[in-house]
């Protein structure tokens, strides 16, 4: 099937994936022509981009929320706290990276990878209000989220390796608790960070 961008949407289609690079390029195109107004229209792009993606991490946080707390509880049902958590977590990373950084990093380890570099600055750390220990959380609760997904049990095998991968906590109840205690600090931060708290 067949993707139509309107005109309105392509600013956002292109900002999604603007590496380093690109947006250095087109800060440099920008100011060569200052009459296009591109770093005006970049990072207007940018404030949408943030707002979709706290959207989405807060729609993702409820939905956790509200299964762990209100569905009958069922491995199945943590499972899917875990999960949902697990992407609150992760697009409040990439808020976090995108209001930094000026573009996003592209997918689940490039972004956690950025965010670790961000936290080794005290006043990144300030800003947020996390610790540089928060990384070995997010890759718990990643590594959750995998075996949430993919595992008929409460363990697996890390992709590509024979490292086995072990649930958090001692119940599914207790790993979806964990993955939404940190789904939580970690929307928190994101809305610290940019400025909304």
């Amino acid at each position: 099937m067949a993707v139509t961008v309107s005109e309105a949407e392509k600013p956002l289609v292109y900002i999604a994936r603007l590496s380093n690079a690109e947006k250095n390029a087109l800060y440099e195109h920008g100011d060569a022509f200052p009459e296009l107004e591109v770093r005006k229209q970049f990072h207007q792009a940018i404030a949408v981009v943030l707002h979709d993606r706290l959207k989405m991490a807060t729609e993702n946080f409820v939905l956790a929320d509200d299964l762990f707390f209100n569905a009958t509880p069922t491995n199945a049902h943590y499972r899917a706290v875990v999960n949902r958590a697990y992407y609150a977590i992760h697009h409040s990373i990439r808020v976090m990276v995108l209001s930094q950084n000026h573009c996003e990093a592209d997918g689940h380890e490039e972004a956690i990878q950025e965010l670790k570099k961000l936290l080794k600055d005290e006043q990144f750390r300030k800003k947020c209000g996390l610790n540089e220990n928060t990384i070995t959380e997010i890759s718990r609760a990643r590594d959750n989220r995998s075996v949430a997904d993919y595992s008929p049990y409460d363990f697996s095998r890390r992709d590509g390796t024979t490292v086995w991968v072990a649930i958090s906590g001692n119940t599914w109840k207790s790993t979806a608790e964990f993955n939404l205690n940190l789904a939580e600090r970690l929307l928190d931060a994101a809305k610290r960070f940019i400025g909304l708290v």
